[in-house]
């Protein structure tokens, strides 16, 4: 009985502290650098992009075959239990057989992505994102 009456008051005392250390909907399991590289087929490839001083992405890029000539998306997924396998599955269908370029990268402390993600911290990655599929080849008028 008092074991039981225990775990009763206990429960509520641990679903409120749980929403303290992490404010987001999801808390995504990590993943393995050969898990993320197991997602690598298909043309794609594992990039890691540090955003901050020991802080680096891990995220999925999938370079158009001519890239002068071809555009890019850049894809900021939302909340899921699967970030990367996920949604670089929805990028195939929505590509088709068309040369589009493709990247994504999950969030901070999601799958094998380091740090602690904030808001103000999520905005400022995905500028850097941006900067970096510059370097990629990926035109801002495309």
């Amino acid at each position: 009985m008092l074991l039981a009456l225990s775990v009763l008051v206990a429960m509520p005392i641990v679903w409120v502290g749980a929403g303290k250390l992490h404010r987001f909907a999801y808390w995504i399991g990590q993943k393995t650098d050969a898990e993320v590289a197991a997602m690598a087929t298909g043309g794609w490839r594992v990039d890691r992009l540090e955003v901050a001083p020991g802080v680096v992405l891990s995220g999925l890029v999938r370079p158009p075959a001519q890239p002068a000539k071809s555009r890019w998306i850049l894809f900021v997924p939302g909340n899921s239990e699967s970030l990367l396998a996920g949604f670089r599955a929805e990028l195939d269908r929505l590509r088709g057989e068309a040369d589009v370029g493709m990247a994504l990268w999950a969030y901070r402390g999601f799958e094998a992505s380091g740090g602690v993600p904030t808001p103000a911290d999520l905005d400022a990655d995905l500028l850097r994102q941006w900067d970096h599929l510059q370097t990629l080849g990926a035109s801002p008028e495309r």
